[in-house]
């Protein structure tokens, strides 16, 4: 019996805001509350269109080709990332995130996603698609009580192809694994 993946659809960064992004987290840990945030390593840096789980070898051959042909009309666009914030919201915050401006290609995308997700047998997102993009967890015990001064942030990103990835544990750290690329027109 083959092993289950633990699966989803991201868009991956370039090298160059990679990089903008890992100096952001290298000021960020100058602060006195980083000691509450676990930051996201530089290679891990993505932003999610949909996070899909626990899923059987069987299952990637019907997920690849409905996402193929989701995408296959889709052209390349820009999304513009601002602000630093407190994800989902600063009453009850996961995550240290940086906003995207929201544009409808990138909603047409996870939507389209979406759509060949639920083709290939999985269940449909019970949550709205929230954009943004993690650069650190909060510590449970202390997300209620930061609140951190955030200094601006601005890039643009040109988005011109998507991943799938296989999220996988591997002495202790997290790896994420792309199984397959799909290109925008």
């Amino acid at each position: 019996m083959s092993t289950p993946l633990r699966l989803f659809f991201a868009i991956e960064l370039d090298d160059a805001i990679r990089s903008h992004l890992t100096q952001l987290i290298d000021e960020l840990r100058q602060q006195s509350w980083e000691k509450y945030i676990h930051w996201t390593h530089a290679e891990n840096l993505h932003i999610t269109l949909r996070f899909i789980g626990v899923c059987q070898p069987a299952q990637i051959t019907d997920l690849i080709a409905q996402a193929r042909i989701a995408v296959k009309p889709l052209q390349q666009f820009t999304i513009n990332l601002t602000n630093i914030r407190l994800f989902p919201t600063k009453a009850n915050p996961l995550v240290l995130a940086i906003g995207i401006h929201p544009v409808p290609a990138l909603f047409q995308l996870a939507n389209a996603i979406e759509q060949a997700t639920v083709a290939a047998g999985f269940a449909a997102e019970r949550r709205a698609y929230l954009p943004h993009l993690t650069i650190g967890r909060l510590d449970k015990q202390q997300a209620r009580h930061l609140q951190p001064q955030l200094p601006a942030f601005n890039a643009n990103i040109n988005i011109n192809k998507i991943a799938l990835l296989n999220s996988e544990v591997i002495a202790n750290k997290r790896f994420y694994k792309p199984l397959q690329h799909f290109h925008l027109l």
